[in-house]
């Protein structure tokens, strides 16, 4: 697991440095936080651990331009307690863009317990986004290749 998340990482996605590549990369990022004493999160609790205490998330994010127009940005996501791994779930956004400053998206969110099934199932939202960019940087999906 661990070599197809460097691969993915370092992996030239653009052939050609052009608009019309097929894949572009723009953003590419692992993100860390230690959360403070003090905090708690349900999903922990209900998991079996009474205190319910977070300790630390750890995400790994892709920000991909496809043909110009179209787009997926997707982050897994994992949480721990004090000692271990509790919960990971993905975020992810497939869409294109309608205009520079319109976007339409589906989006997907979910969140599942590593070492607990719950009754009610896992969080999940799915859905369609319509994203309208009131200021947008010229540069901000410029590609990293």
């Amino acid at each position: 697991m661990r070599r197809l998340f460097l691969a993915l990482a370092l992996c030239p996605f653009q052939a050609v440095a052009s608009d019309w590549s097929a894949v572009q990369l723009h953003d590419a990022y692992v993100q860390y936080t230690r959360y403070f004493d003090g905090g708690r999160y349900p999903l922990i609790t209900n998991a079996g651990n009474p205190e319910g205490r977070l300790g630390h998330e750890l995400n790994l994010s892709l920000n991909l331009d496809i043909f110009k127009y179209g787009l997926w940005d997707s982050t897994v996501h994992s949480m721990t307690d004090q000692s271990q791994f509790r919960l990971v779930g993905l975020e992810s956004r497939l869409g294109a863009r309608i205009t520079p400053n319109v976007e339409i998206n589906y989006y997907h969110y979910s969140q599942h317990s590593l070492d607990y099934s719950f009754p009610w199932g896992f969080p999940v939202q799915d859905g369609v986004q319509l994203r309208l960019y009131f200021q947008k940087s010229a540069d901000a999906r410029r590609s990293l290749f």
